[in-house]
């Protein structure tokens, strides 16, 4: 865990963001890949909502990242 770090939805929000620009995958894209609507995807960029657990690690494994790192609780993103 970062040292005296705790979950922040912006930091989940950001890295999703950063990590689906890196791979130039579109949000319809990321939807069939991962098995989850569009519009989730678009919710979960937007800041809008959060995913469940089970979506988190859809996206996760789909963009090949940690969860932690997803969430901010670590800085590697495997």
């Amino acid at each position: 865990m970062v040292k005296g770090q705790k979950f922040n939805p912006k930091v989940f929000q950001r890295r999703f963001r950063e990590v689906c620009a890196e791979k130039g995958l579109s949000q319809l894209r990321l939807a069939q890949v991962m098995g989850i609507t569009q519009a989730s995807i678009s919710r979960f960029l937007g800041g809008y909502s959060l995913p469940r657990l089970s979506a988190l690690f859809k996206i996760a494994r789909g963009l090949g990242v940690s969860t932690d790192w997803l969430i901010g609780l670590k800085n590697r993103k495997r």
